[in-house]
C-alpha cells in the first residue's frame, strides 16, 4: 500500500494551471493551422478571381468586336438589298424599253411590208422583179424566238405565236385571201387616170401609181389596214407588260431578304414571316 500511494501524484494548483495552458496552447495550434488553410483558400480564390476578371474583360471585348461585325453584315446587307432593288428597277425599265422598241420595230415593218407590197405589185405590173426581204425581219424574228424560248407555260408559248403571226409576210396573208382583180391596162393618155396622176405629180409618187391601179385610191383588199396592225401591237405589248410586273414582295425582319408578301415562312432563314400590320378579329354583334 506504501508502494502505491507513492505512486500516485498529487495535482498542485500550478499544475492545474499548467494544463490549461497546454490545452490552450493545442487548441491555439489548431486554430493556427485552420486559419493558414483558409488563409491558402483566399489566395487562391483571388487568384481565380482575377484570372476569371481577364477572361471576362477578353470576352466583353470579343462580343463587342462581333456585335460591330453584325452590325457591319447588316449593314452590307442592307446595301445588297438596295443594290438589288436598285438593279430589278433598273431591269424592270430596261424590259419596258425593250418592248415598246420591240413593238415600234413590229410597227414599222408592217408599214414597210405594206408599202412594199404596193411597190411589188406596181413593179409585177411593169415587168420588174420583186423587192428583196428585209433584213431586220428575220433578225427581229429570231430575237423574238430567242425571248420567247428562254420563257415557259402556255401563256409565254400563246404570246410567241402571236407575235410570230404578227411578222408574217402581208403577201402571205394576201394570199391566204384571194381577190378578183382586173388585168392591168396601161391608161391612154387622155384618160381620168392620167390626169390623177399628173394632178398627184412628184409630191407623192406611190399616190400616183396607185391611182393607176386603184381610181378609189384604197389599198388592196388582202392586205392589214394600219389600224388593225396598231392594235395588234397595243394588245401585245399591253400582254408583255402585264407578264412582267413582279408579285408583291416584303421584306423578311430576319435575313432581310425580299420573299413573297403572303409567305408565311422565309425559305431562306426559315424563320416565321409576321405581318406588320395585322388584321384585326371581327367583334361578333351582340345579341
Amino acid at each position: 500500500m506504501s508502494s502505491l500511494s507513492s505512486n500516485i501524484h498529487i495535482l498542485t494548483p500550478e499544475d492545474e494551471i499548467s494544463i490549461r495552458k497546454l490545452e490552450c496552447l493545442k487548441e491555439l495550434r489548431d486554430v493556427t493551422l485552420e486559419l493558414s488553410k483558409k488563409k491558402a483558400r483566399l489566395h487562391s480564390a483571388l487568384e481565380a478571381m482575377d484570372e476569371e476578371a481577364k477572361c471576362l474583360e477578353t470576352f466583353k471585348n470579343e462580343k463587342a468586336l462581333i456585335e460591330q461585325e453584325r452590325e457591319a453584315h447588316c449593314a452590307e446587307l442592307l446595301l445588297i438589298r438596295d443594290d438589288l432593288n436598285q438593279m430589278e428597277s433598273v431591269i424592270q425599265e430596261s424590259e419596258s424599253e425593250t418592248d415598246h422598241h420591240l413593238a415600234m420595230a413590229k410597227s414599222l415593218i408592217l408599214e414597210w411590208q405594206k408599202l412594199a407590197d404596193r411597190a411589188n405589185k406596181i413593179r409585177s405590173a411593169l415587168g420588174l422583179n420583186q423587192l428583196p426581204n428585209l433584213p431586220e425581219e428575220e433578225k427581229l424574228k429570231e430575237d423574238i424566238i430567242k425571248s420567247t424560248g428562254s420563257e415557259d407555260g402556255a401563256h409565254h408559248h400563246a404570246m410567241a405565236f402571236e407575235q410570230d403571226n404578227a411578222f408574217k409576210p402581208l403577201l402571205m396573208i394576201a394570199n391566204q385571201q384571194p381577190m378578183q382583180q382586173q388585168p392591168y391596162l396601161f391608161p391612154s393618155p387622155t384618160s381620168s387616170s392620167s390626169r390623177d396622176f399628173q394632178s398627184v405629180g412628184p409630191h407623192s409618187p406611190g399616190m400616183g401609181m396607185s391611182s393607176l391601179m386603184n381610181p378609189h385610191h384604197g389599198p388592196p383588199s388582202g392586205l392589214m389596214s394600219s389600224g388593225s396592225s396598231s392594235n395588234l401591237v397595243e394588245r401585245s405589248q399591253n400582254r408583255s407588260s402585264f407578264c412582267q410586273q413582279p408579285p408583291p414582295m416584303k421584306s423578311c425582319l430576319t435575313c432581310f431578304q425580299q420573299i413573297h408578301r403572303n409567305a408565311p415562312i422565309c425559305p431562306n432563314c426559315k424563320a416565321k414571316s409576321r405581318s406588320r400590320n395585322p388584321k384585326k378579329p371581327k367583334r361578333k354583334p351582340e345579341d
